[in-house]
């Protein structure tokens, strides 16, 4: 059995609200999807609330659909007529799959469009790097015999691989050969010799 582990993951840092004025470069999309983002880095996203009414819009009430989600938003946000907000919103990378994440904002705007404002983010965390099969059997070996099988590495990030330059067992019993590229992958044969006792 053998692990792999991402370390140094991303922190998530804190990051402020702004308002800016209201100008057409600025995205009203609500709903976003980040596609496929690798495990540890920053899966989120700046978004935007734009207010045309001719008077404040006070943010009263946040609801997130968990509490591990970074929102660089407080409740009691003001949005002045005219302006826009904005403000990031993200959802964990830590483990990989896919994640949803909904905010809904609660304001006391006079305009109904804005008294409840829903946001989605969508992101596919994929593992930075990732060893199939994830567990190698060898079954009953006979000593004096070997058994071999096949082990093969990818990565997000293709430059990780490169990294990958040395190999070590738990035990002298076991034997893995220098990786071989297998075009966006390592190959490691890995030999288990039956010329010592048998034990994990």
């Amino acid at each position: 059995i053998y692990t792999l582990s991402l370390h140094d993951a991303l922190p998530i840092s804190a990051l402020a609200v702004q308002i800016v004025d209201d100008t057409q470069g600025i995205s009203n999309s609500r709903n976003v999807d980040l596609g496929t983002v690798m495990q540890g880095d920053p899966a989120r996203h700046t978004f935007s609330i734009r207010n045309p009414s001719p008077r404040p819009l006070t943010i009263t009430q946040i609801h997130r659909s968990c509490s591990c989600e970074e929102l660089g938003l407080a409740t009691g946000a003001v949005v002045p007529s005219g302006k826009v907000l904005k403000f990031t919103y993200g959802t964990p990378s830590l483990t990989p799959g896919p994640r949803l994440a909904k905010l809904i904002l609660k304001t006391d705007a006079i305009d109904p469009s804005l008294l409840e404002i829903t946001f989605t983010l969508r992101a596919d965390v994929t593992e930075a790097v990732s060893a199939r099969p994830s567990v190698l059997q060898f079954g009953e070996i006979v000593q004096g015999q070997r058994s071999e099988r096949q082990l093969r590495v990818t990565a997000f990030d293709s430059e990780m691989l490169s990294q990958l330059t040395d190999v070590l067992t738990t035990r002298n019993v076991a034997s893995v050969s220098r990786p071989k590229p297998d075009g966006p992958a390592l190959l490691f044969q890995v030999k288990v010799l039956g010329d010592l006792p048998s034990g994990p």
